[in-house]
């Protein structure tokens, strides 16, 4: 009896499901197995009345995403018997293989009804339910995240029709594999939907992507609020970017391997994007219950294909993705060049580069570019309402065409084939770009590797010369292959292993003679040179299938032991303060002792920290001195409490004399300038500031409303730029204004500030406690206690009125 395709081909899909599956969770395939699926697809195939509508295809779920593909499995899995094999059997009966799709439309939605809270799925009937308002959106229009049927939430969001045309068409950069591996979810994609708002028969047009969450203990979180304490301002005369270098190279100088593969990865999936809008705001940040950041993810790709004509065709410039356009850095405020910000930190730049030199050797990369690029654009203008189509060409027109000499115009007639031509426009400026910032990210690593060899010529003898070289070229072969290669790993982790047990002598060398600035140099390029091997093996490993079962604990244990020797040993070839080398070498020796505890307990000495730190500080964000930025990179490399190095001692006494009530000693400190603002805005070890405790427990006395004015008054320096916004958040989430609100002396506080008639130099003028903090959450609350304050009406002042 012969069967029709339809009836077996559930069975064909089972079959391989089950031996991928199997192959990925036992890491290995057996021959047995490879012999049974084919003796079995043989089977299937015999009985099928016509094998030629039959396909061979999959259904598993690796790093989150499902594959359809055989050959995509096969690929992964070195599988190459297998797939010749397979190749010959659908030869024989004129089987296809499935095709990866660049979505699954079956499971996207595209077309939602609003009822109240809800939204409803037009294809499928399925609902929808909001659980979170968007906070902080600068524009008007629905933006709520919202629990689907299958469990997951998602940020359905209005905005204009060609933001989320363009901003949905970026998704194949990921589905394609342009992103190493594991590395295609460092950026967060969106697609384009259609919404009919509750009372309105007009479509609106929406994106959808899925919120950023992260694992069960940890949460999200704006990163930038992590960089500069506060959320960021994008309507200052100059950047964030620009006032905070530092703080942006501190922070990524502090993050852990994936979490700076994402951010290199999220960084690069921007540039091929044509998204230059890099600015911290643009990430968020999975945080652990500890505080550390384990994840970053690239959010929002909005400002998409912005001065694409303009920059593919510009005779001066030509793409480049270690610095913004010349067009976009023209555009809004200072200091919008984003990306050199981010690449300012050396060890993101290097693997940043790292990505463009694996990049370099993707088969046919720019016909792949073209046709994802094409085919994304196609399905995306499709979803929107027909109504709406001829608005969206005319506007993705004008985003592309800014600041362009020679604006381009489209030839079609009809708007179908207009949709085609521009989509066949972009795809080429996408693919133009995307090569030209090849070539540079390529070069840029070829140079890294001329100056290393440069510097093991000049700092080594022979036989460690050729020690240094196999270590680059092994690291060459790893960032330039496109899968696993589990030989290659081991023959890393020998080298590794072998260049530990070389600095382990050299720092007992050291040791013995601090002062030798040779043996320093050697041990940093070595450090230098078995990180750079780590960032490589980690890379390579992005290509497991596997990766998320995957353990990279004795990478890490090397690299953390590597970096901290490296950063060692930087300190004391450049630091001036020459009698604490001695106290960094022995550091040094710590840091490769097989029982990281030892390390651990001599760098929390109080001794050892007051030592080798000082304490900096700017008008809001701190600035580290060289002694500090090494200890804290150590604490946060071994996850200890790093509240132990950046608190001062003013610090820590100042928030205990607010614990104890002491507040008549904290007005006159900060009354008399021997406390500043950041003083009362640094985190101690259980995430709370001064400002925090003091809006919990002051009010009840006149010294403690003192000092509460007196801090916002010292924040004016820097509040002006901030746009006066304190809404520090602590450890959970709360900030100053929401303990106030809890406090019941808050209808007094609230009378005590605007009593206190802070001025605003030089203008004049009286600041109240809404000029302070953000007041959308504590809005009505808010109005309350100011009605029971009644606070008196300061008579007017300024320069004009004297």
């Amino acid at each position: 009896m012969l069967y029709g395709a339809k009836d077996l081909q559930p069975q064909i899909q089972e079959a391989f499901t089950e031996f991928f599956n199997n192959a990925i969770t036992e890491r290995k395939v057996t021959t047995a197995a490879v012999k049974k699926l084919l003796l079995d697809l043989e089977s299937m195939a015999r009985t099928v009345e016509n094998p030629s509508q039959l396909t061979f295809n999959v259904k598993c779920i690796i790093n989150g995403k499902k594959v359809y593909s055989i050959q995509t499995l096969l690929q992964s899995l070195k599988l190459n018997a297998l797939e010749q094999a397979l190749s010959e059997l659908a030869g024989k009966y004129g089987i296809s293989f499935a095709k990866q799709p660049l979505i699954n439309k079956s499971q996207l939605p595209t077309r939602f009804t609003q009822v109240g809270k809800v939204l409803f799925d037009e294809d499928s009937g399925e609902q929808y339910n909001e659980t979170l308002a968007l906070q902080g959106r600068g524009q008007a229009g629905l933006a709520n995240f919202y629990m689907g049927p299958d469990g997951k939430e998602r940020l359905i969001k209005e905005d204009d029709v060609a933001t989320c045309l363009m901003e949905g068409t970026a998704y194949y950069i990921r589905d394609m594999g342009i992103l190493p591996g594991n590395l295609g979810s460092s950026v967060n994609f969106a697609t384009v939907g259609t919404l009919i708002k509750e009372g309105s028969q007009s479509p609106s047009v929406v994106s959808i992507q899925d919120r950023v969450i992260g694992s069960e203990g940890s949460k999200a979180r704006p990163w930038d609020e992590l960089v500069y304490g506060i959320k960021r301002n994008p309507k200052t005369l100059l950047s964030f970017e620009g006032w905070y270098p530092q703080a942006i190279i501190d922070n990524i100088s502090f993050l852990n391997t994936q979490p700076k593969w994402q951010l290199a990865a999220g960084i690069m999936g921007s540039a091929i994007a044509g998204d230059e809008s890099l600015h911290v705001g643009q990430f968020m940040a999975i945080v652990d219950k500890n505080g550390h950041i384990e994840g970053i993810k690239r959010i929002d790709l909005g400002a998409r294909e912005r001065f694409a004509v303009a920059r593919v065709n510009s005779k001066t410039t030509m793409p480049d993705p270690y610095h913004a356009s010349k067009y976009y850095q023209a555009s809004g405020q200072y200091g919008k060049d984003y990306v050199s910000y981010l690449l300012a930190e050396p060890t993101l730049n290097k693997m940043y580069t790292m990505l463009w030199m694996n990049l370099s050797l993707t088969p046919n990369l720019e016909k792949q570019i073209i046709q994802g690029s094409k085919e994304a654009f196609i399905q995306q203008f499709n979803a929107i309402p027909e109504q709406l189509r001829e608005q969206a060409l005319k506007e993705v027109l004008a985003t592309i065409n800014k600041s362009a000499k020679v604006p381009v115009v489209l030839q079609s007639s009809t708007l179908e084939k207009q949709a085609e031509e521009l989509a066949e426009l972009i795809a080429d400026m996408d693919a133009r770009r995307v090569t030209s910032m090849v070539g540079a990210g390529k070069k840029a690593y070829l140079n890294y590797v001329e100056t290393m060899n440069s510097h093991i010529s000049a700092h080594f003898s022979s036989d460690m010369r050729d020690f240094c070289h196999n270590l680059l070229e092994l690291q060459q072969k790893l960032i330039t292959s496109k899968d696993f290669d589990s030989e290659m790993m081991h023959v890393a982790l020998s080298q590794i292993e072998k260049l530990n047990v070389i600095v382990k002598e050299l720092v007992k060398e050291v040791n013995q003679a601090p002062n030798d600035t040779t043996l320093f140099n050697q041990i940093q390029l070595l450090t230098e040179l078995g990180s750079d091997l780590v960032h490589a093996t980690t890379l390579n490993l992005q290509y497991r299938p596997d990766f998320a079962l995957v353990s990279n604990g004795p990478l890490n244990h090397y690299l953390d032991k590597l970096q901290t020797v490296n950063d060692a040993a930087i300190y004391c070839l450049q630091t001036r303060s020459k009698d604490k080398v001695p106290h960094v070498a022995k550091i040094m020796a710590m840091a490769l002792h097989d029982d990281d505890e030892v390390l651990k307990s001599h760098i929390q000495n109080p001794h050892l920290i007051d030592t080798l730190k000082t304490h900096g500080e700017s008008l809001t964000l701190k600035t580290h001195t060289k002694g500090e930025l090494l200890l804290l990179n150590i604490f946060k490399r071994y996850h200890l409490n790093d509240k132990l190095v950046s608190m001062t001692r003013q610090q820590r006494d100042l928030i205990a004399d607010i614990q104890v009530g002491n507040f008549e000693k904290v007005a006159n400190d900060f009354g008399k300038k021997l406390l500043r603002f950041y003083d009362a805005v640094s985190f101690d070890e259980q995430g709370k500031t001064a400002l925090h405790y003091l809006m919990e427990l002051g009010g009840a006395d006149a010294h403690s409303k003192k000092a509460i004015c007196a801090i916002l008054k010292s924040s004016l320096g820097t509040a002006k730029l901030l746009d006066a916004n304190l809404n520090i958040p602590d450890a959970d989430g709360l900030t100053p204004l929401d303990y106030l609100m809890a406090n019941p002396h808050a209808p007094a506080i609230v009378k005590a500030i605007a009593d206190a008639y802070i001025e605003r130099y030089p203008y004049g003028g009286q600041f109240k406690v809404e000029d302070f903090f953000d007041m959308e959450n504590h809005d009505v609350a808010y109005q309350d206690k100011v009605k029971i304050a009644e606070p008196q009406q300061p008579k007017a002042s300024g320069w004009w009125f004297s």
